[in-house]
């Protein structure tokens, strides 16, 4: 983990701690939520591509992560008048989402 992103907006010395806690914490928990992404979860525990979950998990997975590739899919960029493409950016989306989660917790 490098030191460098130790600075605003994510930590700083002057903040409470609760904002670095909590912008350090989004950090951590997006890298390590990236492990059980749409990709990560191929994986086990060795690096091996491997399905180590079983039916009703991916299952249950796998309807969480069309929810979040649509609501990113139906998200309109203001600017450009252009949607985001939910698909490409999911395990983003995906480690996004839980290391909000993380950190909020």
């Amino acid at each position: 983990f490098p030191a460098g992103i130790l600075q605003p907006v994510f930590y700083s010395k002057d903040f409470p701690s609760s904002m670095n806690f909590g912008g350090i914490g989004v950090v951590i928990g997006h890298e390590i939520t990236h492990g059980f992404d749409d990709r990560g979860r191929l994986y086990d525990n060795l690096g091996n591509i491997r399905q180590w979950w079983d039916n009703v998990t991916i299952a249950k997975f796998e309807k969480k992560a069309e929810c979040i590739e649509k609501q990113y899919s139906d998200y309109m960029l203001e600017q450009i008048a252009m949607k985001i493409n939910g698909r490409s950016t999911k395990g983003e989306n995906i480690a996004d989402n839980g290391g909000l989660k993380q950190a909020y917790k």
